[in-house]
């Protein structure tokens, strides 16, 4: 044991016996109990710690259920089959609270067992799928005695370093398991969960975060500030980090779940500007086409001030005061519009309906060639609406809608207003001349040309240049290492994609790797980036952090092409590609996966007008998990994804070089419009 880590229990032991001391004198009724409290001997801090401990554990036990679900939907590879886990009762006619990861499986019986050993049928009665919590009810039989149920510790006196026990009864149905530690932060998850050091795991979800009294805090679950990755809460229980839901949250929605209604958390409808949370104030980047912001009137570029009167400056505050909210409740928005305040309110919505990107059909002229206002074409998509209109390489379009546009990037962000089916106005120059057209818009088409032509490099002489070729990066916070690839003929004056590359578990290659990508990266204007993972023999999940920050740390030195940025993996890298593109939303607009379905405990996030993200699946017929892939396909096209597919009839292995120019080909018509 460390030294900081003896100082840290002796420091925890002597709080501890300070409180167990004016827990007593207050019991008894003795005078000035908040005064000084006679020190106890070293010796006896060990004791009185497992006393403590012990006689909050034997308060809260009564309360504490064991569960068994048996049977349900198959599961794949998360490890949720048939299990054991935890519930507390918080009524003594047989209500239960506990963590919906108990149920994912939607088991098809759920058996309780009481304290004496006694097991009864429970059934689920409803989820609160925004906090992670389900209601469990068991018809008690009359010879059977009321449930013992704990009291509640009151949020207001939840405090920072207080002592706090994560209970579960998973192992023996009459001895619960505890794991001490202290509560370490509060108001987390966007304000939905208290944060604990105390060992929280699949062993005691659905148990009580009980404080030093015995009173419940809350209820373990693997919550996680990135809850539109699903279940991905699992992932932090071995990194000393864990969350409960407070209980007093949980009972003020127990009468809403009792009449069977899920409850879900609540949706504006909005994308906000870029990634920073703290320093910079809630800009709408986009609103969903009628989603309750658009129905509202809210518009792009509105700035977000306040929240039903609770003023808000940044997107970590907006998110605090939201995200704790349900599909239902009414909200109202102030925003500043033109140097006004307005006012708007509206009703959160369960979902949104599935956005589809539109399509213009044309490729823009890239930057380095413009030089004058509007969005030039390099290509136009065949039988596409642009190709319907008579649109033709070389044209510029200077006007949407009736309003004149200054760059590409105009053009890009007046089309998240609208969607599929709609018509609109265009204006475009063609020699000289302006031509007017009305075109339908189209989804994303899903097939490759394979035509696309190659963008010239500028005229003129390139200036200083970056680093080009192969190189390690090192970040000196991590121990993973990271290779890059820049093009020898990197022109600082062009925007470069970036292929992320993601490596199979132990087979990273670096020579056959620069061997496949190093023409295609010159010819198609890309940066190859392969960070890779600590274990050579697989991905974790808290390794998102570090492809992050190499992607950030290339972005700084090199010009980037923010609509071709790709997430690219084989086999269980591209299990990994699919979380850095699904939890990187604000910088990946591509995953490419090889040889893997999503992961089981992810559930990909609705599609968002300001960030696009198309998916390219290549799978063997003959890979075991080929059925599940395409049953995701299928999903993924239901949310509006466009999904390009490409299947191998022999057995799983990587793209060939017709199959890899194929992959690049996408690459290069991300920045479609």
């Amino acid at each position: 044991m460390t030294l900081l880590r003896r100082a840290t229990l002796r420091g925890r032991r002597a709080w501890l016996v300070t409180l167990v001391a004016l827990i007593i004198a207050c019991s008894v009724g003795i005078a000035g109990c908040v005064g000084q409290v006679e020190a106890a001997p070293p010796e006896d801090l060990a004791e009185r710690e497992q006393q403590a401990i012990g006689a909050a554990l034997e308060k809260v036990a009564p309360s504490v259920l064991q569960v068994q679900t048996i049977g349900g939907s198959a599961t794949g590879n998360t490890g949720l089959g048939q299990q054991t886990s935890s519930a507390v009762a918080i009524s003594p006619d047989g209500f239960l609270v506990s963590s919906e990861f108990n149920f994912a499986q939607k088991p098809s019986a759920i058996l309780v067992t009481l304290g004496d050993g006694t097991n009864l049928p429970a059934r689920l009665v409803a989820t609160d799928r925004n906090r992670g919590i389900v209601l469990l009810k068991i018809d008690l039989p009359s010879e059977v005695a009321p449930l013992s149920v704990a009291e509640i510790a009151p949020r207001d006196e939840l405090r920072v370093g207080a002592w706090a026990l994560a209970v579960g009864r998973i192992y023996e149905a009459k001895q619960p398991n505890v794991s001490v530690g202290i509560i370490s932060a509060l108001d987390r998850v966007w304000g939905k969960a208290v944060q604990t050091d105390a060992k929280v795991s699949p062993s005691n979800y659905g148990g009580p975060l009980v404080d030093i009294r015995g009173r419940v805090i809350g209820i373990l679950a693997p919550l996680s500030p990135h809850a539109d990755m699903g279940m991905s809460g699992t992932d932090w229980y071995d990194s000393g980090i864990g969350f409960a839901v407070p209980m007093a949250d949980i009972l003020a929605v127990v009468p809403r779940l009792r009449k069977g209604q899920d409850l879900h958390g609540g949706l504006l409808g909005i994308s906000i500007e870029g990634r920073d949370l703290y320093s910079v104030p809630p800009k709408i980047a986009a609103v969903h086409p009628r989603g309750p912001a658009d129905e509202a009137g809210l518009l792009a570029d509105d700035l977000i001030v306040a929240v039903n009167g609770k003023s808000v400056e940044n997107r970590a505050q907006l998110q605090h005061v939201v995200s704790p909210l349900y599909a239902g409740d009414e909200v109202t928005l102030a925003v500043m519009r033109d140097k006004k305040r307005v006012e708007r309110s509206l009703q959160l919505a369960e979902e949104l309906i599935p956005y589809a990107h539109p399509f213009i059909g044309i490729l823009p002229v890239r930057d380095g060639h413009e030089d004058a206002a509007g969005a030039g074409v390099r290509y136009v998509y065949p039988d596409s609406p642009a190709a319907q209109a008579g649109l033709a390489s070389g044209d510029r379009i200077t006007e949407f809608q009736g309003t004149e546009l200054t760059d590409v990037a105009a053009l890009r962000q007046a089309l998240r207003r609208y969607i599929p089916g709609e018509v609109v106005d265009l204006s475009f120059q063609r020699d000289g001349a302006t031509k007017s057209a009305e075109i339908t818009l189209a989804a994303l088409p899903e097939d490759v040309p394979d035509d696309l032509p190659l963008v010239e490099r500028p005229a003129g002489p390139v200036g200083k240049r970056p680093r080009t070729g192969a190189f390690d990066l090192k970040l000196p916070e991590f121990e993973n290492e990271c290779v890059v690839y820049v093009p020898k003929n990197y022109h600082p004056q062009m925007s470069h994609g970036v292929v992320i590359w993601l490596t199979a578990p132990g087979k990273f290659d670096k020579e056959a790797l620069l061997n496949r990508w190093k023409e295609v990266c010159a010819r198609r204007q890309l940066i190859l980036l392969a960070p890779q993972p600590r274990d050579k023999e697989r991905w974790a999940a808290d390794e998102l952090d570090f492809v992050r920050r190499t992607y950030d740390e290339v972005a700084k030195d090199y010009r980037i092409d923010a609509s071709r940025v790709v997430a690219h993996g084989h086999e269980g890298g591209a299990a990994m590609a699919y979380l850095v593109a699904f939890s990187q939303r604000d910088v990946v607009r591509g995953v490419a996966a090889v040889q893997s379905p999503i992961p089981a405990v992810v559930r990909p996030p609705a599609t968002d007008p300001a960030r696009p993200l198309a998916i390219y699946v290549a799978i063997s017929k003959q890979h075991e998990y080929a059925s599940r892939v395409t049953d995701q396909i299928k999903a993924l096209r239901k949310m509006k994804y466009p999904v390009t597919e490409v299947r191998f009839p022999e057995k799983p292995r990587y793209l060939l070089d017709s199959e890899l120019a194929g992959l690049v080909q996408w690459i290069d018509g991300l920045d479609r419009l």
